[in-house]
C-alpha cells in the first residue's frame, strides 16, 4: 500500500483557529445569550455572580439599562485585559460589551417579560449566561469583569483565581442581603449556581482549544471568562487552564 501523500496528511488548517466570520457569529450569538439571560433576572428582579450581578443589583437603584452599567463597571477590567492579555483578547472583549449594551438596550422591544416565574428566570437565565460565557471563552474571548482581576492576581502575584472570585461573588451576595429581600437573594444565588453548573459540565479543561498563542507571561484567552459572568475557576497548575 503507498504510503499517504505530505499533502493529504496535512491538516487543513491550525487546531482551534477560528475565521473572523466564525469568531463574529460567536460574539453576537453569545451577546444576546447573556443579554436575554440578564433581562430574565431583571424582569424576576434577581441578580447572579460576578460583575454583572453588580450592574443588575445597581440597575434596580438607578435608573439606567443594567447593560450600560454593566460596561460602565467594566472600563477599569478592559484596560487591565488589553495590558495583561493582549489586544486581541481586549478587543473582542470590548466588541462583546459593546454588543451588550446595545442588545440590553433593544430586546426590551423584542422580548416582553411581564410575568415570569423567579424560579425559572434564576435557572433558565443563568443558563443562558453560562452559555454565552462558554462561547465566548472558546472563542478567546470573555465578558471581562472581576475574572479578569482573578487572573492577574494569580499569574501576578500568586493569590487563587478561584479565591479572589469566591471573595467577590461573597461581597456581591452580601449586598444584595442590604437591598433586596432573603428570598430573591437566594434565587439569585440559584442562579449564579446554575450559570457555574452550565460551565462545569460543558466546559472541560483540554476538551477544547480556541484563542491564539499568548505573549510570553500573558495568561491565555481560554483561562479567562468561565464562571461567573467571565470570572474563571482555579487554574490547574500543570496544564494552565481553568478546572
Amino acid at each position: 500500500m503507498a504510503a499517504p501523500s505530505a499533502q493529504a496528511s496535512r491538516p487543513s488548517s491550525a487546531p482551534g483557529k477560528h475565521t473572523l466570520l466564525e469568531d463574529a457569529h460567536a460574539l453576537v450569538l453569545a451577546s444576546l445569550f447573556i443579554a436575554v439571560g440578564i433581562a430574565f433576572l431583571k424582569a424576576a428582579g434577581l441578580f447572579t455572580g460576578g460583575l454583572a450581578g453588580a450592574a443588575l443589583i445597581l440597575s434596580y437603584g438607578v435608573k439606567a439599562p443594567v447593560s450600560v452599567i454593566f460596561f460602565a463597571l467594566n472600563a477599569p477590567f478592559h484596560l487591565l485585559a488589553w495590558r495583561f492579555f493582549g489586544r486581541g483578547f481586549a478587543f473582542k472583549t470590548i466588541i462583546t460589551n459593546l454588543l451588550l449594551v446595545a442588545m440590553g438596550l433593544l430586546i426590551p422591544n423584542w422580548l416582553g417579560l411581564a410575568a415570569v416565574s423567579p424560579l425559572f428566570a434564576a435557572l433558565f437565565g443563568g443558563a443562558l449566561i453560562g452559555f454565552g460565557i462558554m462561547a465566548l471563552a472558546r472563542h478567546g474571548a470573555s465578558v471581562g469583569g472581576t475574572g479578569v482581576l482573578a487572573i492577574y492576581m494569580q499569574e501576578r502575584h500568586g493569590v487563587s483565581a478561584g479565591l479572589v472570585q469566591l471573595v467577590f461573588d461573597a461581597i456581591i451576595v452580601g449586598a444584595g442581603f442590604f437591598v433586596m429581600p432573603p428570598r430573591e437573594v437566594l434565587l439569585s444565588i440559584v442562579s449564579a449556581a446554575a450559570l457555574s453548573g452550565v460551565l462545569m459540565i460543558n466546559h472541560k479543561p483540554g476538551r477544547y482549544v480556541a484563542g491564539s498563542s499568548p505573549k510570553p507571561g500573558r495568561a491565555t484567552p481560554r483561562q479567562i471568562g468561565i464562571s461567573h459572568a467571565g470570572g474563571p475557576g482555579e487554574l490547574d497548575k500543570k496544564t494552565r487552564t481553568p478546572r
